[in-house]
């Protein structure tokens, strides 16, 4: 007679437990970075499915970024005053952007600071925050929390580029070039196809791009801003491309079109890469990025 714990084992194998990721359900993907960073990402925050997020940051630093943000959402404060908080925070962040977006509480301070910056604290803040190796990057760009403050400095920029009726700074224009730096081959197949790197490349080529950004996250809030017929799209394509960044959009687009073509079918199946691609398309349409991308 089997005993009960040999039948737990028999069971546990006929349900494939053997792939299981640090949730139960079983860890998917072609090996290699994409696989890397789904346990890095799991790893750091105590699994998928966790309920507990892991602090990044000491107390004090968690308690001093909550009260800075409450200063800065009072209505008594004035604009001057703004200003000065923001530049003090900024010199105690240096070194730490990174933990400091990755952390569950500090994350979302971080984001209310962000609508705050001027271009010049904003291309600061970038360009430490892209400090490091790319992988140190990367982790940004697919972390749960840190991938929401990578959107608030993209939306940050738009506004600015709004705002600014001469030409963008130099330094700000180097420093988003620096944050793209890990965007090319293997990197931004598993960025594009991760849960969270998937919804900061859309972003990006939106912005990149010249188009509005939807008001919400969701599939629905995306097809609203891209609910346009194709000839309506050709006709207006140049008008669509912000001329300021299209050197950029440029290369990112051109990153894409230099993956494998299994790599790009792989991203056409994805759960996650597929809406992805569809984003590289639509803000493509009328140029001969897009019509390489379809044939490729």
């Amino acid at each position: 007679k089997m005993s009960r714990d040999g039948e737990r084992r028999k069971k546990g194998k006929k349900r494939g437990r053997k792939n299981e990721g640090g949730d139960g359900k079983e860890v998917r993907g072609r090996g290699g970075y994409k696989d890397k960073y789904q346990r890095y990402d799991e790893d750091q925050r105590g699994g998928a499915g966790a309920a507990e997020r892991v602090q990044l940051v000491s107390d004090d630093m968690q308690q001093y970024v909550g009260e800075l943000a409450e200063q800065l959402n009072s209505e008594e404060i004035d604009e001057d005053s703004k200003e000065i908080l923001v530049n003090n925070a900024l010199e105690e962040f240096i070194g730490k952007e990174a933990q400091l977006c990755k952390d569950p509480v500090c994350s979302r301070a971080i984001e209310t600071l962000v609508n705050l910056f001027t271009t010049s604290q904003l291309t600061n803040f970038i360009g430490s925050l892209s400090q490091g190796d790319e992988e140190r990057l990367t982790g940004v760009f697919i972390d749960p929390f840190a991938s929401h403050v990578v959107e608030r400095l993209f939306d940050r920029i738009r506004s600015i580029l709004k705002e600014s009726t001469g030409d963008v700074s130099s330094e700000l224009l180097e420093a988003l070039g620096e944050l793209c730096k890990p965007l090319h081959s293997a990197r931004l197949l598993n960025i594009a196809t991760h849960k969270y790197g998937s919804h900061v490349m859309r972003s990006l080529f939106v912005l990149l791009s010249g188009v509005e950004y939807p008001t919400t996250r969701s599939n629905k809030g995306w097809n609203k801003i891209f609910s346009f017929s194709i000839e309506k799209a050709q006709t207006f394509a140049k008008y669509r491309t912000n001329k300021k960044l299209v050197h950029l959009k440029d290369k990112l687009a051109q990153n894409y079109l230099d993956l494998y073509s299994e790599d790009v079918v792989h991203m056409a199946y994805d759960q996650y890469g597929s809406p992805v691609l569809q984003t590289f398309l639509q803000c493509t349409i009328g140029e001969d990025f897009g019509s390489q991308m379809i044939f490729k």
